[in-house]
């Protein structure tokens, strides 16, 4: 298991997951999301892009497909000079919108989970309504992360559509992120028998019907 702090994930939240309702342009339209993927990558490598979306794809109404003339579309590279490794805007922005993939974060669960922030969707346990399920440490947790990583996201701008919160989310963190060292734990479940000590990577029946709500798929 990797050193706490080096599990990369950097999220743009200005658009989080229901927010993205609030102002319809974040949506993408008919569920589909042109993309390009970076000539960069190899052909592992971009065989697990292809499947962090296939994962989505084959569970919910959502559909990528390889941008043609789109004005709006992501781009997946391991070039976005940013400072991360994983990187997403939550939603769409509008034109070449970047989802960076590098080094040790080209993996087929990080791939789903960062592809999800794409279409619309923010951390599980950054809910405006985390407080009530888990518990964080905050003094444990790695100077600038706490903001970054568990602050629960502002309930003006942020609904849950009593959707129930979601412990197995694939977008849901381990209680290791980020933590100042190894060894200490940066949250826990409320509700007893829960283990978050894994990290998740399949998508749950939870961001499966989260997503066919907010896309209303059939």
């Amino acid at each position: 298991r990797p050193k706490a702090a080096q599990t990369e994930d950097k999220t743009k939240v200005r658009v989080t997951r229901m927010n993205v309702e609030k102002n319809p342009y974040r949506k993408w339209p008919n569920a589909t999301i042109p993309y390009v993927i970076s000539t960069a990558y190899n052909s592992s490598e971009k065989a697990i892009v292809l499947k962090g979306m296939q994962n989505i794809m084959d569970v919910t109404c959502i559909k990528f497909k390889l941008r043609e003339k789109e004005d709006d579309f992501i781009f997946v590279t391991p070039d976005y000079a940013n400072g991360y490794n994983c990187f997403s805007y939550v939603g769409r922005q509008g034109g070449n919108q970047m989802v960076k993939m590098q080094g040790d974060c080209v993996k087929e669960e990080k791939m789903t989970h960062e592809l999800i922030h794409a279409i619309g969707f923010g951390h599980e346990n950054q809910r405006p309504d985390a407080l009530k399920y888990i518990e964080i440490y905050k003094d444990n947790i790695a100077p600038g992360y706490y903001e970054r990583a568990y602050l629960p996201y502002d309930p003006s701008i942020y609904e849950t559509r009593n959707m129930p919160y979601d412990y197995d989310s694939i977008q849901q963190y381990p209680d290791w992120a980020y933590a100042k060292q190894v060894g200490l734990k940066t949250m826990k479940a409320k509700q007893a028998g829960i283990d978050l000590s894994q990290e998740r990577v399949k998508i749950s029946k939870g961001d499966i019907a989260m997503i066919k709500k907010y896309y209303s798929c059939k």
